[in-house]
């Protein structure tokens, strides 16, 4: 197999990426690579452990992939990239793990396969909960706290540390307006933000660079977050604006669906509280959905209400561990 050996130090109350591996393969999660081996070879060195995982090459990152490809070969690929990545976070949302840090040099694809990687990032959803139980198909399978247990980390508190990292967590370039303002509630819609984010600068003509485009320029994450909410607020232009200047109408339809189900709940914009309420829960426009989402995607997690959001108790804690990390 073309393999990869990654390596990486973990702080020793965080969720080692192999461990998000292990329950991510608990149900069959699409676009994920396959894991040969993982392990652990330090296992506390000054508060942080040394992992290992072998895992399948996953090929080029999205624009690399695209960038020798037609753009009518681009408008036949990207939709159905679209709609893999959708499948595969909407699956691991349900298996209980949220990505994080879906970022440019994170969605990568080969022979026409979408991957996701770098779950070193991930948060667990529901450790030890009934959420979790209902998570597993039969007995035999590890729950969440096994799985916490054979790497060496206590399950009962990993999750409060992890929320307490939520505001933190991420690419700033690719990461949604409400982590960009340091909301401590985080969810799967955040994650879809960023793949919005990650598809339209793989499409963006070569030519031009991130720092000349004004969705992408970066001064500091509260500056970046107005920026995007008020580029994204003009349908006419926010495209321009993101570097993609005369698109095809399969391209427009595809952004355009995706920006309606972010961003105009109830068919109008969103509330600028996106922004700056600390505690505003976006919902999605599901109209939309079905226009770029995969439909096994949809089936999973329209029955979240459109919040996506992770476990309320998890947010009432957020504030105090939040402030504990700062």
């Amino acid at each position: 197999h073309d393999a990869v050996l990654k390596l990486s130090w973990t702080p020793v109350n965080r969720l080692p990426e192999g461990a998000a591996y292990a329950i991510l393969n608990k149900r069959p999660v699409e676009g994920i690579p396959k894991i040969f081996s993982k392990g652990l070879l330090i296992s506390n060195l000054n508060g942080y452990r040394l992992e290992f995982v072998l895992m399948e090459y996953c090929g080029q990152s999205m624009a690399e992939y695209l960038k020798v490809k037609t753009d009518n070969q681009k408008a036949e690929l990207v939709p159905g990239f679209v709609k893999q990545l959708t499948l595969c976070l909407a699956q691991a949302n349900d298996t209980g793990v949220l990505h994080r840090d879906i970022s440019a040099g994170n969605v990568c694809v080969k022979n026409d396969k979408v991957y996701v990687i770098d779950w070193g990032c991930a948060k667990v959803i529901g450790w030890g909960t009934a959420e979790d139980a209902a998570r597993d198909a039969t007995p035999t399978q590890l729950n969440h706290i096994d799985v916490a247990e054979q790497w060496g980390f206590n399950a009962r508190t990993v999750g409060q540390v992890e929320v307490a990292k939520d505001p933190f967590t991420g690419t700033p370039l690719f990461m949604g307006i409400p982590m960009l303002s340091s909301s401590p509630i985080r969810g799967t819609l955040d994650d879809l933000e960023s793949v919005l984010y990650v598809v339209m600068d793989a499409v963006r003509p070569a030519d031009t660079k991130r720092d000349d485009v004004q969705g992408f320029k970066f001064l500091d994450s509260q500056s970046l977050a107005l920026s995007r909410y008020s580029i994204m607020m003009v349908e006419e232009k926010y495209l321009e604006l993101f570097g993609i200047g005369n698109p095809g109408r399969i391209f427009r339809d595809l952004f355009h669906s995706m920006r309606r189900f972010l961003f105009e709940p109830g068919n109008q914009y969103i509330s600028h509280q996106l922004w700056w309420d600390s505690t505003f829960k976006r919902q999605a426009n599901w109209d939309a959905a079905p226009r770029f989402m995969h439909p096994g995607a949809i089936e999973l997690l329209g029955e979240d209400s459109g919040q996506l959001k992770r476990p309320a108790e998890d947010e009432v804690n957020a504030g105090p561990f939040k402030k504990l990390a700062l």
